[in-house]
């Protein structure tokens, strides 16, 4: 077939942009959100960036498939101060920056956090094993979902309870409070399964290079981008935006009691930050949603560091 240069051809543009509808339509119906989220219990910036992730899941449901890799940030304390005399003056002056930097990250995230445990935190305090053990248990016992509410959990009494989440006795404390089968979950841990998926989780980490949390790696299709660090609500939503070509975008939901009852619904407990963040209130209207759904009875509201936690009333 020959062709010539000199040809010319008429193109409807009305049918184009039809067509390019249509086709961005299909893409819309058939391709999920892919997150895969990098973390620890104990990563504060992970913690602090809730309100951007739950922002996301939350607008995007079904439309997206997130899920948590644990990194085991800190398997053993005396990796990082070492052992002896020089460790205690090591472990001192990292309490020192942990109080310093809960500060910052109170301040820049907007999350309830207190460091009022951090002067009498021992170094065992701060390993994740038994905390990253106890969610690899509850995700193979009820799956990822409850899994990702107790690592929220987790975090909560870490950053703004005061818990000291490296010990085993209250990381069992909150693992029971979950309702979880116990015998099922202990199962789990003494056959060593959980210790499997960690290790293959831990593996996964380490072998994409992975070293600093949060890390998230996001798929769209045959897109995919890497991106690292504390990121607001606004930045991560130009992200999606912007790796989809504008086919995902993350437009705020009309505020509703019930819409708001769901996000607890789906999350058991927030912060003020993340429903702020998931219907884009201002922080007016969100004192007044809050206080409409406290009057009705229908949420409980727990002041904590600097701000309050919302969940659903106890009945």
């Amino acid at each position: 077939m020959q062709t010539d240069e000199n040809m010319n051809f008429t193109l409807d543009l009305d049918e184009l942009d039809a067509m390019l509808d249509e086709q961005r339509s299909r893409m819309d119906h058939t391709l999920k959100l892919e997150i895969e989220h990098f973390t620890d219990p104990l990563c504060g910036w992970c913690y602090g960036m809730e309100p951007a992730t739950t922002m996301l899941r939350f607008r995007l449901g079904e439309r997206v498939d997130y899920h948590y890799t644990m990194g085991l940030m800190i398997p053993d304390a005396a990796q990082m101060v070492g052992t002896g005399l020089e460790a205690v003056r090591r472990f001192n002056a990292m309490k020192g920056q942990l109080a310093a930097g809960y500060s910052i990250m109170a301040n820049k995230t907007g999350m309830p956090m207190s460091w009022a445990h951090v002067p009498g935190l021992q170094p065992d305090d701060i390993e994740t094993v038994n905390s990253s053990l106890a969610y690899e248990a509850i995700k193979i016992v009820d799956g990822p979902d409850a899994a990702s509410r107790f690592l929220k959990l987790l975090r909560q009494s870490a950053f703004a309870f005061d818990m000291q989440i490296g010990k085993q006795g209250n990381v069992d404390l909150l693992v029971e409070s979950t309702g979880v089968d116990m015998a099922v979950f202990r199962d789990a841990i003494e056959s060593g399964r959980a210790q499997y998926e960690l290790d293959g989780e831990v593996a996964r980490t380490r072998s994409l290079g992975i070293e600093a949390f949060p890390t998230l790696l996001i798929t769209y299709g045959s897109m995919r981008t890497v991106v690292g660090g504390y990121q607001t609500p606004e930045d991560l939503a130009a992200i999606v935006a912007d790796l989809t070509d504008g086919y995902v975008t993350l437009e705020a939901p009309e505020y509703s009691k019930e819409r708001a009852l769901d996000l607890l619904r789906q999350f058991d407990r927030v912060s003020a930050e993340e429903m702020r963040a998931a219907f884009d209130l201002t922080e007016e209207d969100l004192e007044i949603s809050v206080g409409v759904l406290k009057n009705e009875g229908l949420v409980d509201v727990t002041p904590r560091g600097g701000s309050f936690f919302i969940s659903l009333a106890r009945s």
